[in-house]
């Protein structure tokens, strides 16, 4: 596996000086979910440039993040250092960030990318969370298929060429 975390965190900031610069003053003034729209848009084609092409998998297609239902992206894992903190939705799909478990280790717990996340996406955004899909875990076998929130920081993301 590759470390892709400065691809990612590249992909992260561009994306957010573009929403915060351009698009929220806009948005925010007419409550602009049409707006929102298009900003997803165009950072799923930013995603494809400054992550998937380096990578050598620009023929994936993200999913914008109005898009349900969520996607991961397969080949790139999010992996804690160490251990971290977790917002797991609370069912399998389900807009409630409580399921009781919240830490998780390393060696317990394979995550995928789907996307950042924020709680108000027409306001000021700091996609301070990555939405992931909790593959399997095996101390907390309740917790495969559930989608939940990590940190960027203190997460790496992790490119699986083996995986397709």
């Amino acid at each position: 596996m590759r470390d892709i975390t400065e691809l990612i965190q590249r992909h992260r900031e561009c994306s957010r000086h573009l929403w915060n610069t351009y698009f929220w003053p806009q948005a925010q003034t007419d409550d602009d979910w049409d707006l929102r729209d298009q900003f997803e848009d165009v950072c799923a084609k930013l995603f494809s440039s400054l992550v998937l092409w380096p990578i050598e998998r620009e023929s994936y297609v993200p999913n914008p993040a109005y898009l349900r239902p969520h996607r991961e992206i397969p080949f790139i894992r999010v992996v804690p250092n160490g251990s971290c903190s977790i917002q797991i939705n609370r069912e399998i799909c389900s807009g409630y960030w409580d399921h009781p478990i919240n830490q998780v280790e390393e060696s317990d717990i394979d995550m995928r990318f789907i996307h950042y996340f924020d709680w108000w996406n027409v306001g000021h955004r700091d996609f301070e969370y990555f939405q992931v899909l909790i593959v399997s875990s095996a101390a907390h076998p309740e917790l495969n298929g559930r989608h939940a929130l990590v940190k960027p920081l203190g997460m790496k993301a992790m490119f699986d060429e083996n995986v397709f």
